[in-house]
């Protein structure tokens, strides 16, 4: 018999807390007996096979229903009604565990999303779903933890057209488990679920779209925004969004359209919305934790099922509120403000899921204006939405539909319905208006402000607000990483270390870590770590946590890492460096008692063998992180290298974090590629001048640009003019100061 089970440590015990529908599965891999299912056994589980349908028809109908708006339809429901208990495969493990066992199959899809309508197990049961191609390819395991009201619980897609559905459950159990609808995915989603070969970079159509990662002054407000996975196969962005009342009522703000396949048939029964909203999935944190496209970042984050609060088509706006209480607290969420009295003639942004592609940013810098949204069975009313006539920065794409449309406040004015934007012309786009909503007296308009405006004050605007609790701060993701924002990928800034080196192998190194000082009163939610490599079948991560510089075990954590082994279909090739993000959640945090120093350390013998942990190399002794264990005992890396510092890619999501690690001082100046056409140069200056002017010299003292702005804070330039010059100084100038920076432009 071999059983493999999640590894926890006492001090972690599993929390009776845990929020319902939250999608929470446990970490570790998917208990087996025997090894798991042989070729012979899987040809004789019952097995559901999906009607074949005219996929290249509904490709094109799908393509079709989102050339102008900008959600993605991606799937085609199917009715199954599948009892797994009364239909599937029962049989009993030695241990005494029951399992059931049913195979489905929707030949050629490229994903296969599920809604079990009747949801109920017993504590200690568990959900899997896997390709039977390839087993590590698994979702869950989802537990008695999503247990809910409504019985019911929307799963994640998965890449694959042929699956196992399995359930493990304590013997003597009696769940329920029925599946009423399945989602055969047509289109790609792999912008979502990349799993083990994430594209370099993104499609050639995002190209002048950046991670929102390269924005870290958009960081709080990019917390809120989600990726939307609705019952009816379209994907869109949604964002958190907070009320007057500032209570954490978990409200996303997203478009009409997003919640109704039929939408542009007028066909929105409050029934069907209802339905949409209870099927559907919402993403958090869906984006690069660096400015570099090329990080396949973690998609554990979710939550399952909402309500429908309002839907006003009239206006393509609508809220729904997740079945939450709150988003878990290591989601770091952001909540979002508003203004539904918005200036037109200021600088905008927008923040979105293109393609369901991780988090990227645009931005509008001219004066937006009122139009109407027109289009061949479009319900929108005339001025109703706000046109961007031009975004400088970035494009929208088929699933941006929801995303905000933000001010300088960072709050939200609109959301996204759709247009015509593109890389190669950037122009023009049209967003659900706040205003608009406000002015109306339609009924379900009214729904919509009561919720965002419970005190019934005719607010018109309201701040957003990060997640706190119970007067403890919000959790924040930590890092001694030190990457500023560039236009060269990570991995060429990350020289890596050979890792027979980096492990220490002729030292005898037991683990290897990363320290942070912690306060006292910190809590410790979870860890993310950064990996490169390929592992194999059955491969895990293990995670321990010491404190007192290590004299002190204080829990552990083990993760499966199905999510890089190579795909089969792909024929073994991996993507060459690309990094990827894992998370590992804790069942309950790790409080922190004292101020004191706190390791994050990986076994050396549990790291797979063509498996590496992601880290940065510095000259300077003093700017190292990471520890060794030595002989039972923990040193600085330094101790035994002494050639230079080391940080390592392992970042805890904490609370009350504030002693964290020092972090750089935010440069007076900041240049950032916006596309391959221009650059974007941003100025921090406390005091806010009035007006800045911009020289931009070669090394010699040759001037070779020059302008001025006035009420803005930033510069938008064309490269091409600087292209093959080399070193350009560029120097700018306020009211009583005067700073340079330098940019590189490689001569050809």
């Amino acid at each position: 018999m071999k059983l493999r089970r999640v590894i926890l440590l006492a001090v972690i015990a599993f929390g009776s807390c845990l929020l319902s529908q939250a999608q929470i599965a446990r970490s570790g891999e998917r208990p087996t007996e025997s090894g798991g299912l042989r070729m012979a056994e899987l040809l004789q589980l019952p097995t559901y096979r999906a009607p074949q349908f005219d996929q290249d028809s509904a490709r094109l109908e799908m393509e079709q229903s989102s050339a102008d708006l900008r959600a993605y339809l991606f799937a085609h429901t199917i009715e199954v009604g599948l009892d797994i208990i009364q239909d599937g495969e029962h049989t009993q493990w030695s241990d005494g565990t029951e399992v059931w066992r049913y195979r489905v199959r929707s030949q050629g899809a490229k994903s296969l999303g599920f809604f079990f309508d009747q949801w109920k197990l017993p504590r200690g049961a568990y959900l899997y779903i896997y390709s039977t191609l390839d087993p590590t390819r698994c979702l869950g395991g989802f537990g008695w933890e999503n247990n809910n009201e409504r019985a019911s619980l929307p799963i994640q897609p998965i890449l694959a057209d042929d699956v196992v559905i399995e359930l493990q459950a304590p013997k003597g159990s009696r769940p329920r488990l029925h599946l009423q609808e399945l989602y055969h995915g047509v289109r790609s989603i792999e912008g979502l679920l990349r799993y083990s070969n994430p594209q370099v970079g993104s499609p050639r159509n995002l190209a002048c779209t950046p991670e929102v990662a390269c924005y870290p002054e958009y960081q709080d407000v990019a917390r809120s925004v989600v990726v939307v996975v609705t019952g009816s196969g379209y994907l869109g962005t949604g964002v958190l969004v907070n009320n007057t009342s500032s209570d954490g009522r978990p409200l996303i703000l997203t478009a009409s359209h997003v919640m109704e396949a039929n939408f542009s048939n007028g066909l929105l029964s409050p029934k069907r919305l209802e339905e949409e909203a209870e099927k559907s999935v919402f993403f958090f944190n869906y984006q690069t934790p660096m400015c570099d496209s090329g990080i396949q970042p973690s998609t554990t984050q979710s939550i399952a099922g909402a309500k429908m609060l309002g839907c006003h088509p009239f206006t393509d706006v609508a809220l729904l509120e997740l079945n939450v209480v709150a988003p878990p607290a290591d989601y770091q969420a952001y909540y979002a403000g508003w203004n539904a009295e918005p200036k037109m003639d200021v600088a905008h942004a927008n923040i979105h899921h293109p393609y369901g592609y991780t988090k990227r940013i645009n931005l509008a810098l001219s004066p937006l204006n009122y139009s109407t949204y027109s289009g061949s069975g479009l319900p929108f009313g005339e001025n109703q939405h706000i046109k961007v006539p031009f975004w400088d920065l970035g494009t929208t794409a088929s699933g941006s539909s929801g995303s905000p449309l933000l001010d300088p406040e960072h709050r939200i004015t609109g959301v996204l319905s759709g247009g015509e934007s593109y890389c190669g012309n950037r122009s023009h786009d049209f967003f659900a208006s706040l205003q608009r909503v406000w002015e109306s007296e339609d009924a379900e308009a009214r729904k919509i402000v009561a919720a965002l405006d419970p005190s019934g004050a005719k607010a018109t605007t309201c701040a957003g607000k990060g997640a706190s609790q119970g007067g403890e701060q919000a959790p924040v993701r930590l890092t001694n990483m030190r990457i500023a924002p560039s236009n060269t990928r990570v991995i060429e800034l990350l020289p890596q270390l050979d890792r027979a080196k980096l492990l220490g192998s002729d030292q005898g190194v037991q683990e290897i870590g990363e320290s942070y000082r912690m306060a006292a009163g910190s809590k410790v939610y979870g860890v993310y770590v950064m990996l490169s490599g390929e592992a194999q079948s059955g491969d895990e991560l293990v995670v321990n946590i010491y404190g007192n510089g290590g004299a002190t075990h204080l829990g552990s954590q083990a993760v499966s890492l199905e999510s890089l082994v190579t795909d089969p279909k792909n024929k073994g090739k991996q993507v060459p460096g690309a990094f990827k993000e894992i998370y590992l959640r804790l069942p309950s945090p790790v409080e922190v008692t004292t101020d004191q120093v706190l390791c994050f350390a990986i076994p050396t013998a549990t790291i797979p063998q063509g498996i590496s942990v992601v880290h940065q190399q510095h000259s300077d002794l003093a700017a190292n992180s990471a520890m060794w264990r030595v002989a039972n005992e923990w040193q600085p890396y330094t101790k035994y290298q002494q050639s230079g510092g080391l940080t390592l890619w392992v970042d805890p999501v904490v609370s009350n974090a504030t002693l964290k690690s020092p972090t750089l001082a935010e440069p007076r100046l900041k240049i950032t590629p916006l596309n391959g056409e221009q650059m974007l140069l941003k100025i921090n200056d406390p005091s806010g001048s009035a007006t800045y002017s911009l020289q931009a010299y070669s090394l010699l003292g040759e001037p070779i640009y020059s302008d001025q702005c006035e009420g803005s804070d930033f510069f938008v330039f064309p490269r091409n003019m600087f292209e093959g010059l080399g070193v350009v100084i560029l120097r700018v100038s306020g009211d009583g100061w005067q700073e340079s920076v330098k940019a590189l432009f490689p001569k050809n």
